[in-house]
């Protein structure tokens, strides 16, 4: 055989190294020496081949003679996706969608086609990924759950996905730190989680392949809906935080007319609102832990324009509901009757 044809039993030997993942990104290639003899080639026919695939972009020489695998193979894949989840966070829905498909069929090859070794090395980052979360470090953890995932990946078998979720691993790890730093404050979900990964685990180890894709879209499924309820929540509160804030926020940095003032009790803590319409009800002005913003936006009340004053300080703004109050009679400082506001900036005007 020729040395060029042995040139080229290098390049497909390599090429098949990197094809199924025993030859990964950044990975150092062995010595010249030691990698000949592997291989079964002369060195010069080595070099040759390692200068093939170096001109196709697979393999970069770096100083003293090492040679590594590319450390980004297809950079076009991951680059754009990390800047567009850099810009908007709510990109991370859309990767959990997509983990419905990538991780589902790994789950499902993988406990087709897993071999000895595949199990041994799961097992293994399935207790890496455990012992991760006792160091406190939603990075570290982050980096080793999506590993456990990698690795049913490549158990699957599919040479295709291997190389899909690798180019995609900084955009799911991303994804993943993004997802446990939300879950974790609920203490509980820690344990919700470490279980659905065994039971997925467990699936692949003893070949049930519908079991495996269950239990993968069981577990993308539950990290979705936990994200909303916690979303849903966090829009409850600061819905909360706002009509709680509101009064403080009518005459934040300013001092409250005479008739407003008469109704702050001694302690300045509570408003006791006159007038017919009502039966003296007490609002807090400075709740404990609430940020009082600076003005009331009107556009976002629901109600007609002549039951607002020309401040726009009604008990309806306060509480952030007008079913509670009389059409017109309304005005803080008046006391009923369509009394007047007249904060400092505020032109005269009935309400």
């Amino acid at each position: 055989m020729t040395q060029e044809r042995v040139a080229e039993s290098v390049v497909r030997q390599i090429e098949a190294l990197i094809l199924e993942g025993a030859l990964k990104p950044g990975d150092r290639l062995p010595a010249e020496r030691k990698f000949a003899a592997k291989l079964g080639v002369s060195r010069p026919s080595l070099r040759e081949g390692l200068q093939i695939l170096a001109a196709r972009g697979l393999l970069t020489s770096r100083r003293g003679g090492a040679t590594e695998v590319t450390e980004s193979l297809n950079p076009s894949l991951e680059d754009p996706l990390l800047e567009l989840i850099s810009a908007s966070p709510d990109v991370y829905e859309d990767v959990l969608e997509l983990r419905h498909g990538i991780d589902s069929m790994a789950a499902y090859y993988a406990a087709k086609r897993r071999t000895e070794t595949d199990m041994l090395v799961l097992k293994t980052a399935y207790k890496r990924m455990i012992v991760s979360h006792g160091q406190d470090d939603t990075l570290v953890e982050a980096a080793a759950d999506t590993d456990f995932h990698l690795v049913i990946g490549e158990a699957s078998h599919n040479v295709v996905l291997v190389h899909v979720m690798r180019s995609l691993h900084s955009l799911l790890e991303k994804s993943v730190h993004y997802n446990l730093e939300n879950l974790y404050q609920r203490p509980d979900n820690f344990k919700h989680l470490r279980d659905q990964h065994h039971h997925l685990m467990a699936a692949i180890i003893e070949g049930d392949a519908g079991g495996a894709r269950t239990a993968s879209d069981a577990h993308v499924g539950y990290v979705e809906k936990a994200l909303d309820e916690l979303a849903t929540q966090r829009q409850r509160e600061d819905r909360a935080n706002r009509r709680a804030a509101g009064l403080a926020a009518l005459w934040a940095g300013h001092r409250p007319p005479s008739g407003l003032r008469q109704a702050i009790p001694a302690g300045g803590d509570f408003l006791a609102l006159p007038g017919p319409a009502q039966k003296n009800p007490r609002i807090p002005l400075r709740p404990n832990g609430a940020t009082e913003p600076t003005s009331i936006d009107r556009s976002r009340f629901d109600t007609p324009a002549d039951s607002l004053c020309s401040a726009g300080c009604c008990l309806a703004a306060a509480l952030g509901s007008f079913r509670t109050v009389a059409a017109r009679p309304w005005c803080l400082v008046g006391g009923g009757g369509g009394g007047v506001c007249q904060p400092p900036g505020h032109n005269r005007r009935r309400g």
